[in-house]
């Protein structure tokens, strides 16, 4: 999976976009490398509306994030180590009744 230059609002902190503190445009670009499928996993819990497929697997990543004022970046992909990894597809709320 990868994403590069997204425009994204930075607020610093969490509190910062809470209080509404004046933004600061920034970009991120990242790339995920998913590997493996260990197991795979069929969950549907009809009170809470929610059914997905879910693989557990490992990923690495690399990351990087531009204000006008900072640049900041991950080591390579290669350098990360993944101890849990999971991707889904679910279906809640309405999407669970249709």
């Amino acid at each position: 999976m990868r994403a590069e230059r997204v425009h994204v609002q930075d607020y610093g902190t969490f509190m910062n976009s809470i209080l509404g503190v004046p933004l600061e445009p920034a970009t991120v670009s990242f790339q995920v490398h998913w590997s493996g499928g260990s197991s795979r996993e069929h969950i549907v819990d009809p009170p809470q509306e929610m059914e997905g497929e879910f693989v557990r697997n490992s990923a690495t990543m690399e990351w990087s994030a531009t204000t006008e004022t900072y640049h900041f970046r991950s080591c390579p992909a290669s350098t990360s180590m993944s101890f849990f990894a999971e991707i889904a597809r679910e279906r809640n709320g309405g999407f669970f009744r249709s």
